[in-house]
């Protein structure tokens, strides 16, 4: 060999060994060394005469199977050897000697058993087979022939006839389906007609459980963990596959039927009576009574079949739910009647509609009620009592038979919130809420729970809400008045309207309520614009006068409606009556008390009364004395030589000509009543004395007291007398101050002032309670002096000036006061002389 053509050689040699290492090839698969070369050793082995040769191109073979099916491929090997390799005409005379493998792609050949992503062959399919013949140095030689070859199988399983069956199903003792049962019903039923070959045992049993993905399983189904798993066959149509590996004589077989899988235990069933009704009873505290309940609702059960079913292997469930106290409710409800069935009897699984009553109504809302009485407890106030007690018999009818159930018991409340819902008993004094009013709709809300608000064992709580409006239909009420009222003028605006009430209402015709109260009002001054406002005749008595404006208004009451009237009435003068005593005394010097010594009716200080004393007294003088309040003293004191004249006392005469010449003095109240009251006296002239004051004088005088026609009063009279006695109470004649020292001695210059009557000079002095009395009483006070002057008698009724040693006795003749006589003796003495 040519050192070139062995280096190709080497190099070719090389490339086959490293494909065939890859693709895990036979080498002589990739290279032809045989007559292609031209390597001195393919010359040299062509030359030796090596070669494989065929019977034919094509061959229909039947594949050699063991007995469990699989396909016996050292037994197929040699018979393709046999069968196809002309040994008479081929180098190899045994199998081991030859390498038999089938066309995988273009290339590659592999294994029948296939090998690497090739699968073995099939039945009945036609293969390229390729032999190869290896020789030479490490068989690195090889001579090959292909052919094709059709691989003929077993014998078919025939079709299963009825592709279409009903196997009744058999249960174990849990009630699941007894599965190996339920396979050998199937395989009983498609057995007919199949070779023995097919064992039931070697059969595989599954159904479609998804159609979509075609999967199949057992019919046990699969646990798979974390998932729901694939639940196992039941009952009903099921697709079935029936798969068989086949054997040595018959083809591996697979059948898909249609199973009706049927329960074939015997037929069980419950019935019902006709619109069935459960009573739910209640115990004491209103909770279910479970036992009796359970037996009501088997009450409605009409049969069960078969008979021997007991009811404590049916379960019952409430609205599909367990069946407990908490589930249990009124009205139409859906009862589950499940029974599980046993290995004889199938189970069954019954609904039925039932209708449960629960306790009985205590109470209901009577329809169509919109309107009830409010009712009053007074004309400002409501009853709230006795109108909860109007709703409720108006809109709530009893229906517990149960006398200790009473209509009071139902609890009346209305929506008091603005906005949104807060219920409040119809006395609520919550200030953020709305007050129950009459004439205004509001939400009522009626309830009745008994002692623990749940009602009782035989009647269920009771809850209503109405729409009502509480309406006045208190009756109506009118004031009428009499004609020409009129009313006599009285200081106190209450008695005023006491008078109104008792002499202006016309009772007869008026609708009004026995003993009505009333309102009098009177309009201010000045009206406005809104209208007249009025204001209580208490606080505001009316002023006689005629065609008065008042307002007279009933506010109404627990009965009547409210009303007024406006209507205009006269107020007349009241008439003043002024009491005095009929004989009354005083002592001389004491005054009279107005205040006590008259009395007048009414009380009112508008009335101004005024005292008058006429008479003749002790000096023989007519007079008139004026007796002034300390008010009207006050105002007449405001012209001072008016009032200084008549503290002295005036003729009446002098008075009228002094009163003309003071300008307006006739504005001045207190002088134009007394000139106009003494207008009046007929026993008086002009010159009769006028004085303020008591009369000083004892005397017999007649008391008249008169009160001026005013405003709203008529004038009033009365007259009585007055009788001044001598004052003796009290009442001394002392020595005066005059008289010094043990001797009583007096000085010629005051004994001078005695003898000529200078004012507040007197011998002896007429006092009363130590207080020396006015000059008017000084002057009843007589003396009698006697004594020796100049060595001559001295006797005289004037007070003696000369010095000397005299005797006084002073008694009291005439005049107002009474006292015993005085007597002492004095001494004159001269007035000392000045010192030089």
């Amino acid at each position: 060999m040519k050192k070139n053509n062995l280096k190709r050689f080497l190099a070719s040699l090389l490339a086959v060994l490293m494909l065939s290492q890859v693709t895990g090839v036979a080498p002589g698969v990739f290279a032809d060394f045989g007559e292609s070369s031209r390597s001195g050793i393919a010359t040299q082995a062509a030359k030796s005469g090596e070669k494989i040769s065929l019977k034919g191109d094509n061959f229909s073979i039947r594949i050699p199977y063991n007995d469990d099916g699989s396909i016996n491929f050292d037994a197929l090997y040699q018979k393709l050897f046999d069968e196809c390799v002309d040994v008479s005409n081929s180098t190899p005379q045994q199998r081991s000697e030859v390498t038999i493998e089938r066309y995988g792609s273009p290339l590659v050949y592999v294994k029948l058993e296939g090998e690497n992503i090739y699968s073995a062959i099939e039945e009945d399919k036609t293969y390229e087979i390729k032999f190869t013949y290896h020789f030479g140095w490490k068989n690195l030689n090889f001579k090959d022939a292909t052919c094709n070859v059709t691989f003929l199988g077993r014998q078919a399983v025939p079709e299963i006839a009825n592709k279409d069956i009903t196997v009744d199903a058999s249960f174990n003792e849990d009630l699941s389906i007894d599965y190996g049962a339920l396979r050998e019903a199937i395989w009983e039923q498609v057995s007919v007609d199949l070779p023995t070959n097919v064992k039931f045992d070697k059969v595989s049993f599954e159904y479609k459980y998804n159609d979509t993905l075609n999967i199949w399983e057992a019919f046990e189904g699969k646990n798979i963990v974390g998932d729901k798993g694939i639940p196992a066959l039941d009952l009903g149509a099921n697709q079935v596959k029936l798969t068989w590996g086949g054997d040595k004589e018959y083809k591996s077989w697979e059948q898909e039927i249609t199973v009706n899988v049927v329960d074939g235990r015997t037929d069980t069933s419950i019935t019902f009576v006709d619109e069935p009704t459960v009573k739910i009873p209640y115990n004491e505290d209103i909770s279910v009574d479970m036992s009796a309940l359970t037996e009501n609702i088997w009450a409605i059960v009409n049969d069960i079949t078969p008979d021997d079913i007991s009811k404590d292997k049916i379960t019952v469930l409430f609205d599909g739910k367990t069946l407990d106290k908490a589930s249990i409710s009124e009205g139409s409800h859906t009862l589950t009647f499940k029974y599980a069935g046993t290995q004889t009897y199938k189970n069954f699984s019954t609904d039925v509609t039932v209708y449960f009553v629960g306790r009985e109504a205590a109470f209901e809302l009577i329809p169509d009620v919109t309107k009830v009485d409010m009712k009053f407890a007074s004309a400002t106030s409501y009853d709230y009592k006795a109108t909860a007690k109007a709703i409720r018999e108006a809109v709530v009818k009893k229906l517990a038979a149960d006398e200790s159930i009473n209509l009071s018991d139902v609890t009346v409340e209305y929506n008091a919130a603005y906005v949104g819902t807060n219920f409040k008993p119809l006395d609520n004094k919550d200030i953020a809420t709305k007050k129950l009013t009459a004439d205004e709709e509001f939400t009522f809300r009626l309830s009745w729970g008994g002692s623990n608000g749940n009602g009782t064992a035989l009647y269920k709580p009771f809850s209503a809400e109405v729409k009502l409006t509480l309406v006045d239909n208190r009756l109506a009420s009118e004031i009428k008045v009499v004609a020409d009222p009129s009313i006599t003028y009285n200081k106190d605006g209450s008695a005023e309207k006491a008078a109104i009430i008792a002499s202006v209402i016309d009772y007869t015709n008026s609708t009004l309520p026995a003993g009505a109260e009333f309102t009098v009002e009177v309009p201010t001054i000045v009206d406005t614009s809104i209208g007249t406002i009025w204001k209580d005749i208490t606080d505001n008595t009316m002023d006689a006068g005629e065609n008065q404006k008042i307002r007279i208004s009933f506010a109404g009451n627990a009965e009547y409606k409210p009303c007024e009237i406006v209507t205009f009435i006269n107020v007349k003068k009241a008439p003043v009556s002024i009491t005095l005593p009929i004989i009354s005394k005083l002592y001389a010097g004491e005054e009279v008390d107005p205040e006590t010594y008259y009395e007048v009716n009414p009380e009112d200080p508008a009335i101004d009364v005024y005292l008058f004393f006429v008479g003749v007294n002790t000096n023989k003088e007519t007079c008139v004395n004026v007796k002034l309040t300390p008010d009207q003293e006050k105002l007449l004191k405001v012209i001072p030589s008016v009032y200084d004249k008549l503290r002295e006392g005036m003729k009446l005469r002098e008075f009228k000509e002094f009163i003309e010449s003071i300008p307006n003095i006739d504005k001045i109240e207190v002088i134009k009543n007394i000139l106009n009251i003494l207008n009046t006296f007929d026993n008086i002239s002009d010159n009769t004395v006028i004085a303020i004051g008591t009369p000083a004088h004892a005397g017999v005088y007649q008391a008249i007291a008169v009160s001026p026609e005013t405003k709203n009063y008529e004038a009033g009279k009365c007259t009585g007398s007055l009788i001044i006695l001598k004052n003796w109470k009290s009442v001394k004649l002392e020595k005066s101050d005059m008289f010094t020292g043990s001797k009583n001695e007096i000085t010629v210059t005051n004994a001078t002032k005695i003898a000529n009557g200078e004012e507040g000079a007197y011998a002896v002095v007429l006092t009363q309670n130590g207080v020396i009395l006015n000059n008017n009483a000084q002057k009843a006070v007589h003396y009698l002096f006697t004594g020796i002057n100049h060595g001559k008698l001295y006797s005289s009724s004037k007070m003696p000036v000369e010095p000397g040693r005299y005797i006084v006795t002073a008694t009291v003749r005439g005049g107002d006061f009474f006292a015993f006589p005085k007597t002492f003796s004095f001494t004159i003495v001269a007035d000392s002389t000045p010192n030089t």
